[in-house]
């Protein structure tokens, strides 16, 4: 258990800063130049659609409170079962919302890398969230 949370928590980390830069890059467009590849592969398409926004607030200021938050839950992770349903609830609120940011790159016909990559982080974290619920 020990190792998971330092897995989970350096996965938190990882997802705080990568939002932190994506907010950057919402609010400073062209900051992304090195991220924008092709017409396929752009950031810059992906953070200033119509999209990046929900419900009124940026989707990348979203990710710092879901990564937060996730930071918070993995460091009160004990062996109680409730712990691990929270934290599982949690994670599938956020993998639940990835699968509509990747439908988002579909429809916008183009891929964000430091989205895959907040992709990718929660998606582990989702995985070990369920090792977590089923050890306890």
């Amino acid at each position: 258990m020990k190792n998971m949370k330092r897995i989970l928590t350096i996965l938190s980390i990882l997802g705080i800063l990568t939002s932190i830069y994506l907010v950057y890059s919402f609010y400073n467009p062209n900051s992304s130049e090195f991220c924008n590849i092709s017409q396929k592969i752009s950031c810059e398409k992906v953070t200033t659609s119509k999209y990046a926004v929900f419900l009124g607030v940026p989707v990348s200021i979203l990710g710092i409170f879901f990564f937060l938050t996730s930071f918070l839950l993995t460091n009160s992770l004990n062996k109680t079962h409730n712990d691990s349903i929270y934290f599982l609830a949690w994670n599938s609120l956020g993998l639940a919302f990835v699968v509509y940011l990747i439908f988002v790159e579909f429809l916008l016909k183009s891929i964000c890398m430091w989205c895959t990559l907040i992709h990718i982080t929660l998606l582990i974290s989702f995985i070990l969230a369920i090792r977590v619920y089923k050890k306890t």
